[in-house]
């Protein structure tokens, strides 16, 4: 499997066309073309931050956008959670 990529949802209306193309739910993540995508909802001005500075980055033949790791480690932090802390030791 690919490394996941996060993606921010502004919402939940993006998850049922994203079932409907028959993708696939593995643990947190939905599997596209064989890459884990995680969608989370906005849901603090650290989120919002990270949303409006994610870099343009062409994956594959798809033109998306990517938090910066320092907004990403600084999710994690924030949340607190186990997995989250072993995200950010690696």
């Amino acid at each position: 499997m690919k490394t996941g990529i996060r993606i921010i949802l502004e919402g939940l209306r993006g998850e049922t066309a994203i079932t409907e193309r028959g993708y696939q739910e593995a643990g947190d993540c939905i599997m596209i073309e064989g890459t884990a995508v995680q969608f989370l909802p906005i849901a603090s001005e650290l989120e919002e931050e990270a949303v409006q500075e994610a870099r343009e980055t062409q994956y594959g033949e798809t033109i998306t956008r990517v938090m910066r790791a320092e907004h990403l480690i600084a999710i994690c932090l924030k949340t607190s959670r186990p997995k989250d802390r072993l995200r950010v030791q690696c």
